[in-house]
């Protein structure tokens, strides 16, 4: 196949879903829920590949009983996915999510199988005093922080001559300043205790270009950098920051069909993920993950 050829394979897969929305530059007033973090498959077996993997020998893992730990993007997707694997170890979960209904009915789901618990906090991760707000409110119901995934995001399917303003900016606030916002609000928690993990559900358009999605990729790139940047500034105080780097996921009511998403990751792959990174010892750090389907 051509270079050429690859390119525009590589940008027609992305563009077959690109996270919770897309807005067309044709129609921006059209919206509809698709799947997160979709991008092309690559090669080979599912797979957990670590850029920075210390060396791991026998030992005990740790264990996520009674933890808490708050996932953006909770309501539904891979936030809920997660949500439902770590509340079957145990952990005590804040969702959150601007589609306030939906996260308490998913709440009260989750904490009827138990045996972890889970509450509801809508909140906009864009917003400085929602995420606030939401760290705050694990602190007050169960008493502390141990951990936080940044799943919250979405994408824009414009080219970059034609990409408006808002577009770029909707989707940058989102991914990237979503993120930090979050982080920054449970880091005095996580530094005070000398320990927790941060967990940022990125994309394998964090490493790699995709045409027609200029703002989706840059925010993701720019993830991995704060990651970086920020696993320097608290490793001193035994934080953790992880980066999921998945391609295609596959999520309920898929808008894709079966042959189109053969190959592509379920989402109890990305939540067994999760797992795999929580339980780890603590001598252990995982930093960029790539996630493949086979």
């Amino acid at each position: 196949m051509s270079p050429i050829n690859s390119r525009k394979r590589r940008a027609k897969s992305f563009c077959a879903g690109i996270d919770e929305v897309l807005l067309s530059s044709q129609n921006r007033t059209r919206v509809r829920t698709i799947s997160h973090h979709r991008i092309e498959n690559a090669p080979s077996v599912t797979t957990i590949q670590a850029t920075h993997l210390q060396h791991v020998r026998s030992g005990t893992v740790e264990s996520i009983v009674g933890k808490t730990i708050i996932i953006t993007g909770g309501a539904s997707g891979i936030g809920l996915g997660i949500a439902e694997a770590l509340i079957t170890e145990g952990a005590n979960l804040v969702l959150t999510s601007r589609r306030g209904e939906l996260l308490v009915e998913q709440a009260a789901q989750l904490s009827a199988k138990g045996p972890g618990s889970a509450i509801a906090i809508a909140a906009d991760v864009r917003s400085k005093a929602d995420v606030q707000r939401v760290a705050q409110g694990a602190i007050d119901h169960f008493g502390g922080i141990d951990g936080l995934i940044n799943n919250s995001g979405l994408g824009v399917q414009d080219s970059i001559e034609d990409c408006p303003e808002e577009n770029w900016d909707l989707v940058m606030d989102t991914c990237a300043k979503g993120t930090f916002l979050m982080t920054q609000a449970v880091l005095p928690t996580l530094r005070q205790q000398q320990s927790g993990h941060i967990i940022n559900v990125a994309s394998q358009a964090a490493k790699n270009g995709y045409a027609n999605a200029g703002p989706y990729c840059a925010a993701k790139f720019a993830v991995l950098g704060f990651a970086a940047a920020l696993q320097e500034e608290v490793r001193q105080h035994g934080i953790k920051v992880h980066s999921l780097c998945p391609g295609l996921v596959q999520v309920p009511k898929p808008t894709h069909s079966a042959d189109e998403m053969a190959g592509w990751l379920q989402v109890e792959d990305m939540a067994n993920a999760v797992l795999y990174v929580l339980k780890q010892p603590k001598r252990v750090f995982l930093e960029n993950i790539g996630l493949y389907g086979f």
